[in-house]
């Protein structure tokens, strides 16, 4: 693994110095989870945005309305 090294609060400290009691077995693991949390957040966020894009863009797009409106009617149920 690759090591960093970077600036935390005094408050960041004492968390991380209290790792055991949440479970991760040092204080290594505790950052890379919270890095893996904020990362799939971040993910989230863009696909959100993403298909929120898409969607107004489809609304605007009557062509794109009706071709899938047919497509839907001989779809099986």
């Amino acid at each position: 693994m690759v090591q960093a090294k970077f600036s935390i609060t005094e408050e960041q400290s004492e968390f991380l110095n209290k790792h055991r009691k949440y479970g991760f077995k040092d204080k290594s693991e505790i950052v890379r989870t919270a890095l893996a949390h904020f990362q799939r957040a971040l993910h989230d966020e863009e696909m959100s945005r993403s298909a929120a894009l898409y969607a107004e863009l489809y609304d605007a797009d009557l062509d794109s309305q009706a071709w899938v409106n047919d497509a839907a009617q001989d779809w099986a149920e």
